[in-house]
């Protein structure tokens, strides 16, 4: 799939590196984590532990978390192993 293209589900959009800086706004996301470290060091946050799946051929692990400042959010990582030759 090429950078920046939706998946056939229209569910995803993956960026490469470039477009991340391109379209990433630093002084918003330093307002944002400002928010979010009051938001936690003020015991209001909700970030449960990270879940993990292991299979053979790999793992996916599901982060979730819930900031007054930011709303909820969550984040799906796969990693597949792959056999070296």
């Amino acid at each position: 799939m090429s950078a920046g293209a939706a998946d056939s589900s229209g569910g995803f959009l993956i960026l490469d590196r470039s477009e991340m800086v391109r379209l990433l706004d630093l002084d918003k996301l330093i307002e944002a984590l400002a928010g979010a470290f009051r938001d936690l060091s003020a015991d209001k946050a909700s970030v449960p532990a990270r879940v993990r799946a292991m299979t053979p051929s790999g793992r996916m692990s599901a982060m979730i978390g819930y900031l007054p400042s930011a709303g909820l959010g969550g984040k799906l990582v796969g990693v597949a192993i792959t056999a070296s030759a």
